[in-house]
């Protein structure tokens, strides 16, 4: 057994404590049980003290030397401790029910260890801990609660300064930003400009790869037929003309009041004449280098003579002729390399039906002449302008060479233009058909086919009235 007093171990015959001269009863001796909760107790007590220690303690500095109570008798700990009071509602309510456990047990204990040690000295908690006063809880008020977490503080100082650390940080790099920002301007105007022309060309080669979706448009008129019906109104004899305008470049067409009407094509008899030999190539009747008979019938316009009756010529030549000089045996040879009957029945046929010729330039009965109008005179020489061969010799060929080749339709086309027409005239009329095309690098852009018959009385004054109508066309559709 153990005695009561020191904790030591005697036997049962003793009735006094050989350690501590102490008497010996069966109060002050105990079992091996009594010893154990003893120690458990002072285990727990152990426990107690090193949570509450820890919790006491700032993490961020080290725990001082004197706290450390290993050294010291556990009574005396648990004498500084005890006064602590904490509700059972909060985590040290474990702590305080371990230290209240049995003076004795924990004196049984330490003598027991510690047998030849004096009387341990009263016990001073170190300078780091403090011991809190307890002061009991009033009746009517509930003791106050300690902080739920001794750790928030430390943790909310420590972000609060990282915070602050980094705002700083932030500061002195736009400082710095902006201050290297002017040097550097002008390199960042080039960047910009280069990833605005990349950006640019991103697009054009995206719209370029887009595939084009035809959208049909209303044509734009760009020519007032008001204006034209004006022109012709104030003419002083609007039903003696015949006016037809093609505009090229949008397939737009006017067309006068009389424009269908049959007119005396006097000279203008030469673009039947050569429709028809468009048409007798195109079916693989002849070529333009074929050579025919010459014949001098007549007298009057042109340059070949008398002397030439006779000879071979091919075709190309004689309307070369017959266009660049309005040669009235030319165009009468080529009448007869035809004849009447073919020239009128080809046209007709392909929906010319105003052509009627009965008679070469110049020869034949009187009350016989040659007709057309203004509208089939425009179609016709469209036609065989949009044929690439035809276009080509025309843009050689079609050319009046003389004084009054821009009298009419002409006079206010630029030189920088192409301007290919034919007149005739007579006594009391004026007729003209023109084409204007514009040269674009090796080609030309036709612009418009015009063509006016006019008959008042004195053709000088239908060259006038042909003149004012040439103006406004070419001011509408050749700028």
């Amino acid at each position: 057994m153990f005695c009561r007093n020191c904790g030591h171990t005697i036997e049962e015959s003793h009735r006094v404590c050989p350690h501590c001269q102490k008497s010996v009863n069966a109060d002050n001796a105990d079992g091996a049980a009594t010893t154990e909760s003893a120690l458990a107790a002072t285990d727990g007590l152990a426990a107690a003290v090193a949570a509450i220690r820890f919790a006491a303690t700032p993490t961020t500095e080290p725990e001082p030397a004197a706290a450390v109570v290993t050294t010291e008798p556990e009574s005396a700990a648990v004498a500084a401790i005890e006064p602590v009071t904490t509700p059972t509602d909060e985590p040290f309510a474990v702590a305080a029910a371990d230290v209240s456990v049995a003076p004795a047990a924990q004196q049984a204990r330490t003598t027991a260890a510690s047998p030849s040690l004096p009387q341990a000295p009263t016990y001073m908690p170190p300078a780091a801990f403090t011991s809190p006063t307890y002061e009991p809880a009033s009746a009517s008020a509930p003791a106050a609660k300690p902080p739920r977490n001794k750790f928030l503080i430390p943790v909310i100082c420590v972000v609060a300064v990282l915070l602050i650390a980094g705002g700083v940080a932030v500061g002195i790099l736009v400082g710095s930003q902006q201050q290297a920002q002017p040097s550097t301007n002008g390199q960042v105007v080039e960047q910009e400009a280069s990833q605005n022309e990349e950006s640019s060309n991103t697009r054009e080669d995206e719209e370029k790869e887009a595939p084009e979706v035809a959208v049909e448009e209303t044509p734009k008129v760009r020519l007032d037929p008001g204006e034209l019906d004006a022109i012709i109104s104030n003419s002083g004899a609007p039903g003696n003309l015949g006016v037809a305008v093609f505009d090229l470049t949008d397939g737009q067409t006017y067309l006068s009041a009389n424009a269908q009407n049959q007119y005396q094509a006097s000279a203008l008899i030469d673009i039947p004449i050569y429709y028809t030999l468009h048409k007798e190539r195109l079916a693989g009747n002849l070529s333009f280098s074929d050579t025919i008979t010459f014949r001098h019938s007549v007298s009057g316009r042109g340059v070949l003579t008398a002397a030439q009756d006779g000879e071979q010529m091919n075709i190309s030549s004689l309307l070369d002729t017959m266009f660049r000089y309005s040669d009235n045996n030319a165009t009468n040879t080529l009448i007869d390399y035809l004849g009447l009957d073919k020239i009128n029945r080809v046209c007709n046929e392909s929906g010319y039906t105003s052509v009627q010729l009965e008679r070469p330039i110049v020869l034949g009965e009187t009350t016989r002449d040659n007709y057309l109008s203004a509208f089939d005179l425009a179609a016709m020489l469209n036609e065989v302008y949009a044929d690439e061969s035809d276009r080509r010799f025309l843009e050689s060929h079609f050319f009046l060479d003389d004084s009054l080749a821009r009298r009419g339709l002409g006079a206010a086309v630029s030189s920088s233009d192409m301007f290919m027409n034919l007149n005739g005239f007579t006594t009391d009329k004026y007729n003209e058909v023109a084409i204007v095309a514009r040269p674009t690098g090796g080609s030309t852009q036709g612009l418009y086919i015009v063509a006016f018959l006019g008959t008042q009385g004195e053709w000088e004054r239908s060259a006038d009235v042909a003149k004012t109508l040439g103006d406004y066309v070419y001011a509408s559709l050749g700028r």
